[in-house]
């Protein structure tokens, strides 16, 4: 399955729930993403061993990034750490607080649904990959701008990334 074809699902059946007048609680939750799947359409490559080209390479993007962030790139991110995909959806995809449950209950349902499957196929990926230390574990130079506990949660994959993904397309398609 490709993104694509997630996609083309996911509208098939948001269009479904487009004409229901119900509350989304009372909609029905169908799951849309299914990680054998995408482990089939994409397969996850392994992180880059300690030591090796490939993880200095990654380790300087980091201390890159880490010297040009700018305070109100902090802010955003400190505030996208906490996000839900309704607050992603009202915020970073710039649907205002005019999108809520009430207004597009379908919607939401999907957006909600995409972000457990997500959810799902992200503890999928770490159960077969293995978890990869955050940066700031592993290096003393990288200065996190999280808390502890998030610290101490695999980044690889991210599922912070992956959702914003698959939930940028979804609403791209809709909208």
């Amino acid at each position: 399955m490709t993104f694509k074809n997630l996609r083309a699902a996911c509208l098939l059946w948001v269009a479904g729930l487009a004409s229901a007048q119900a509350p989304a609680s009372s909609q029905p939750v169908t799951t849309c993403v299914q990680s054998e799947a995408l482990f089939q359409a994409q397969p996850l490559s392994a992180w880059p061993q300690d030591g090796s080209p490939a993880a200095v390479t990654d380790l300087q993007a980091v201390l890159t990034a880490q010297t040009q962030r700018t305070p109100a790139e902090v802010q955003e991110a400190l505030l996208d750490a906490n996000r839900g995909p309704v607050a992603w959806a009202q915020d970073a995809a710039g649907l205002g607080a005019g999108f809520t449950k009430q207004r597009y209950p379908a919607t939401m349902a999907l957006l909600l649904a995409l972000h457990e499957d997500m959810r799902a196929v992200n503890r999928a990926a770490n159960a077969e990959k293995g978890h990869r230390p955050r940066p700031a574990l592993l290096e003393t130079r990288v200065n996190s701008i999280f808390a502890e506990n998030l610290n101490s949660s695999a980044s690889y994959p991210s599922a912070r990334s992956a959702s914003s993904r698959v939930w940028a397309l979804l609403l791209a398609d809709v909208f």
